[in-house]
């Protein structure tokens, strides 16, 4: 099947959608005298934006590394006493790699 584009035109900048329009209105005389906002400006958070912050302040509050953990993981290696389970790090290993495929 062959396609004929002899005689097809690129399309010109012109053509190409125009951005959407933003209506503006004037500020109010009180607007203006205050630069401030009128009574009918109005800013809805959703509860899910809510639920996010909460989220976030949460977790920023907590630290990045249990020192704990650590130490104790270090006291067990200088004692010879860590043990490792070669089964479970090699599926660590694979959830991870699939996990970045994904």
């Amino acid at each position: 099947m062959t396609i004929d584009i002899a005689n097809k035109a690129a399309p010109s900048l012109s053509q190409s959608p125009s951005p959407p329009q933003v209506q503006r209105t004037a500020p109010s005389v009180a607007q203006a005298a205050t630069g401030g906002s009128s009574a009918l400006d109005t800013v809805t958070v959703t509860d899910t934006a809510q639920q996010l912050r909460r989220l976030e302040k949460t977790l920023t509050n907590q630290p990045v590394v249990d020192l704990q953990r650590v130490e104790s993981i270090r006291k067990q290696i200088s004692r010879g006493s860590f043990a490792t389970n070669p089964a479970r790090v090699a599926d660590k290993l694979v959830r991870f790699e699939h996990a970045l495929r994904a």
